[in-house]
């Protein structure tokens, strides 16, 4: 059972000054006992997450974007798309940036004996702070 009045309340004696309707939906959410959807379903998909080439859990699917302007780190966990169009899991061996007028090329490791390079701007990264939390809204 949602409490708007309640989680108004709470968020205006806790954090006055701070913005009003994004403290009451958060005070609602943590007031809100709905069963929510696990992030990860299964000790496997936990154990799979980030793993070259297995396809990306909900939380990460949710959360990815296209940032061909950044500098990539070697190691670094991105996502690509494989051969049937599926984002899977990528770690970063390291960016070719010969020529600053193009796209750096990443090489990149998809699976224990399959590498790849591809241009930045086919290479997807995380922004967990952009994507909305999950929910189970049943």
């Amino acid at each position: 059972v949602a409490r708007p009045r309640d989680a108004l309340g709470v968020a205006d004696a806790l954090c006055a000054g701070l913005p009003r309707a994004r403290l009451a939906r958060a005070v609602a959410a943590l007031l809100d006992d709905r069963p929510r959807r696990p992030v990860l379903s299964t000790r496997r998909d936990a154990l799979r997450r980030g793993l070259p080439g297995a396809p990306l859990d909900d939380l990460d699917a949710a959360a990815v974007k296209l940032d061909p302007l950044r500098t990539f780190s070697p190691a670094e966990i991105v996502a690509v798309k494989d051969d049937h169009d599926r984002l899977v899991y990528a770690a970063v061996l390291d960016a070719r940036d010969d020529n600053p007028r193009e796209v750096p090329a990443l090489r990149l490791r998809l699976g224990p004996s399959t590498l790849r390079t591809l241009p930045a701007t086919a290479v997807y990264v995380f922004d967990h702070a952009a994507a909305p939390p999950p929910r189970d809204d049943d």
